[in-house]
């Protein structure tokens, strides 16, 4: 306050004086949004993590009507149908698995079911 006091003091005209009242004013508008948008960002990513929870990993295009489409949902997947009708929910809760062990499957020699006697 001893600030306005001491600009009340001095000697200006009064558009120079409406001048500097409109500049504190916009001044402290200024501060207060920035503060303002910091609290916000600040207290809206708190609870959050670094990621996405939903995503969609691949699109697969079977004719010109029909999708398959994997969405991946926190550690789960989900195949979905989608075309004409309603969408079909072909598989869900498939279990993610790590890019090493999806290696070793992949480098694993296929097993070839015994027939049965």
């Amino acid at each position: 306050m001893w600030l306005v006091e001491k600009l009340k003091n001095i000697q200006t005209s009064p558009p120079i004086r409406g001048l500097l009242s409109l500049l504190a004013v916009c001044l402290t508008i200024l501060i207060t949004v920035r503060f303002l948008k910091f609290l916000h960002s600040t207290l809206s990513e708190k609870g959050k993590k670094d990621r996405q929870r939903l995503s969609v990993k691949e699109i697969f295009i079977i004719d010109p009507q029909h999708r398959l489409i994997l969405v991946q949902r926190d550690n789960t997947e989900h195949l979905i149908l989608l075309g004409d009708t309603p969408a079909l929910l072909v598989e869900k809760n498939i279990p993610l698995i790590s890019q090493s062990t999806y290696q070793e499957n992949q480098n694993r020699e296929p097993q070839i079911p015994q027939s049965f006697s």
